[in-house]
């Protein structure tokens, strides 16, 4: 079996992308329809037709979010950037029912193990949406931003493909939380090493594309996949 060869962030081919990622311009669009009779049941209406207005789509921009001073609203909108089409089962009721308790924990300035705790005590909420929020919240753990971790992300780590978090490949989405500082720190010394690029710009590269480029076998040639 041949050895696969992890790839460098900081070469210039996707260095020049990842810092040309204009990431506070990721923009996911979701449909009224599939919010409104959940918003409804959990008695949110007034929060949604906010949102919403008369739209029967919208369209939310991360750094849209960024800047929502409403700790509430905040949290409405991390839910629907996140899960367009709706969270997995019914967590969305657990979300919205424990909307307030989630905007107070979410603002907080625990470190990350209470931090996580805290949110992962409410049902319905995992790494993928805790993460969001500590993100979207502006948070800080040991002196690196939040940025997400989910489990497109934590697939990319454990492929090993970017020789930079050579060390991160036994993240697995259950262990995620006793990864986070380290994937932090991680994510903040590679973005370093990429003159001009940010940890949000890298976070985004590895979810949008961090499986679209090899790693090719050493001793062979690359196979074409189109």
């Amino acid at each position: 079996m041949k050895e696969l060869i992890a790839m460098d962030l900081a070469d210039p081919r996707y260095a020049a992308l990842i810092r040309s990622l204009p990431v506070e311009h990721h923009t996911i669009r979701v449909a009224r329809s599939v919010w409104e009779p959940r918003f409804a049941a959990a008695g949110l209406t007034t929060e949604f037709e906010a949102i919403f207005g008369d739209e029967l789509e919208i369209s939310l921009a991360r750094e849209q979010i960024r800047r929502q001073a409403d700790r509430r609203r905040k949290c409405l909108e991390v839910l629907l950037w996140g899960y367009p089409s709706g969270m997995r089962g019914n967590r969305h009721e657990s979300y919205l029912a424990n909307l307030d308790t989630i905007s107070e924990r979410a603002a907080s300035d625990a470190p990350w193990p209470g931090y996580f705790a805290n949110l992962r005590a409410l049902r319905g909420l995992g790494m993928s949406t805790i993460t969001k929020l500590a993100y979207f919240f502006g948070k800080t753990f040991e002196g690196h931003p939040a940025v997400i971790l989910d489990s497109r992300i934590v697939a990319v780590l454990t492929r090993g493909t970017w020789a930079e978090f050579a060390g991160r490949r036994r993240v697995t989405y259950n262990n995620a939380s006793r990864h986070y500082l380290r994937y932090l720190e991680t994510t903040a010394s590679a973005a370093c090493g990429i003159e001009g690029a940010t940890p949000e710009q890298l976070e985004f590269f590895l979810f949008s594309l961090g499986n679209a480029f090899g790693p090719s076998a050493s001793g062979g040639e690359e196979s074409p996949t189109r």
